[in-house]
């Protein structure tokens, strides 16, 4: 059985405005994020922002391309997600291979005007939005195996690492454990899956970096103000302390370098 994620058609921007080299994107992108940040300040005031004015600077900073996005608001009704690539699902293919088109999806919280007062993670969560329509084989992730339990166990490892790398960041973990605990998850996952895991990370830690960078410019840049400046400082000692993405990504180059080597080695191996 085959699991393939593949990019929603709803997710894209044309190649022709994309295409370049990484070097070439990430300028693109940084001016398309500059671009949203100054859309979104015209109808924003402070931390808080609408929904309407964020459809709009969305909206106005893809014009003329049209990437499908619905905002919808959730159960409690305190919050609202959007999600962008809608018209999306799973399906099976003739050859029993399991095609998860991905979306990008991210939820924030509004009050009882439908203001969003944490303006500054919108920029943070629409870096990375315009991080994947500029680097769309970020998003791709291909596992080929021979049953579905051993898809289930290297999906479930990966899960796993995912959340250690980039979600559970409560706090400050040394760097001898966040070194013991990654190869420990990683001597579970088979060699030829390995490299594919480790690139699909190190592109995720990249725009982590960036949206966190991102997110701290904006601050300033909006107001040089004392609570801003604080506000910053304390978001670059959650990086440093609580995050460490640096190192990280330091380890999944180091791993994926090592594993590419190994797989050469083997497929030399093989072929005597």
């Amino acid at each position: 059985m085959k699991i393939k994620e593949v990019i929603s058609k709803d997710l894209r921007l044309p190649f022709s405005f994309i295409k370049g080299n990484v070097k070439a994107r990430d300028k693109k992108a940084q001016k398309m994020y500059e671009f949203f940040h100054s859309e979104l300040n015209k109808n924003s005031k402070g931390k808080i922002c609408t929904v309407d004015s964020f459809k709009k600077a969305i909206e106005n900073t893809l014009f003329p391309f049209k990437v499908n996005y619905d905002i919808v608001k959730n159960q409690n009704n305190k919050g609202v997600v959007a999600s962008f690539g809608v018209k999306c699902g799973a399906e099976y293919l003739k050859d029993s291979a399991l095609i998860m088109v991905k979306k990008y999806q991210f939820a924030f919280r509004i009050n009882q005007k439908n203001e969003i007062p944490a303006k500054y993670s919108i920029l943070h969560e629409t870096s990375h939005l315009i991080d994947k329509l500029f680097h769309p084989k970020m998003i791709l992730f291909r596992i080929p195996k021979k049953s579905t339990q051993e898809n289930n166990d290297v999906l479930d490892i990966r899960d796993t690492l995912y959340g250690f790398l980039l979600r559970d960041l409560n706090s400050n973990i040394s760097k001898k454990e966040i070194k013991s605990t990654i190869e420990r998850l990683l001597d579970r996952i088979p060699l030829e899956e390995r490299s594919n895991i480790l690139q699909s990370f190190r592109y995720a830690i990249m725009s982590e970096i960036k949206a966190y960078n991102n997110e701290m410019c904006s601050i300033l840049k909006d107001e040089l103000s004392f609570s801003n400046i604080k506000t910053a400082i304390k978001l670059k000692m959650f990086l440093v302390q609580n995050c460490k993405f640096d190192y990280k990504l330091k380890l999944m180059n180091k791993y994926l370098k090592e594993t590419i080597q190994k797989e050469r080695t083997l497929n030399q191996k093989r072929n005597y």
